[in-house]
């Protein structure tokens, strides 16, 4: 895997526990994306739009002022899609801590990185949640009360929130859910704030 980027976790990036926010691990995702197809040659206006699903899996914290690298390579292709793994890794010894399969659905760039460079290691890998598990998530807007589902977050998208292109930034995607997190907790729970008693939650997959 070819290295993309570098940088630090931020004090402004951490949650109420000091760990980087989930949305800044997509965001540095994303800069070792764009940067690992910028040093290849191949460039995609709208690159957002093609992303037909990120796979994430994080494995492990990252604290504040922790040095980060981001890695990139070309894991899977085919007729006018590939998939892209990213990989950030952290600490001096640079453990992997998050990784992200990006499979983008856009002939130009398909074409552009059609050589598989890298074996999708294990700890990359799919592990709890299957294409196959997520069948409300293509229920219509409309019906989904009627399985049961409450609204845990609200808003308006908002200037700063979008590329040039009009698209939301791919890590505000995953910042609104982090920011609903409260209150799927407090109706698990009955309506009771148990963050304020010491308990959280930690991510493990997401499939978006």
């Amino acid at each position: 895997m070819q290295l993309s980027y570098r940088g630090s976790v931020n004090r402004w990036e951490c949650d109420e526990n000091d760990h980087l926010n989930v949305r800044y691990f997509l965001e540095k995702h994303w800069q070792t994306l764009t940067g690992g197809l910028a040093a290849a040659g191949v460039t995609c206006e709208n690159l957002s739009a093609f992303i037909q699903f990120q796979h994430i899996r994080f494995l492990r914290e990252c604290r504040i002022a922790a040095p980060l690298s981001g890695y990139w390579g070309v894991v899977a292709a085919g007729d006018g899609w590939v998939e892209v793994l990213t990989e950030l890794r952290s600490g001096l010894q640079e453990e992997a801590c998050c990784c992200c399969i990006h499979r983008i659905l856009e002939p130009a760039v398909a074409a552009g990185l059609q050589t598989v460079t890298d074996e999708l290691p294990a700890h990359a890998a799919p592990r709890g949640v299957e294409a196959a598990d997520l069948a409300y998530a293509r229920l219509p807007l409309g019906e989904v009360a009627e399985y049961g589902f409450q609204p845990i977050g609200m808003g308006v998208i908002q200037a700063a929130e979008v590329e040039a292109d009009g698209m939301m930034c791919m890590h505000h995607y995953m910042g609104r859910l982090s920011d609903s997190m409260p209150h799927l907790w407090g109706t698990l729970h009955d309506g009771e704030q148990r963050l304020l008693q010491g308990e959280g939650g930690a991510v493990l997959e997401y499939r978006l």
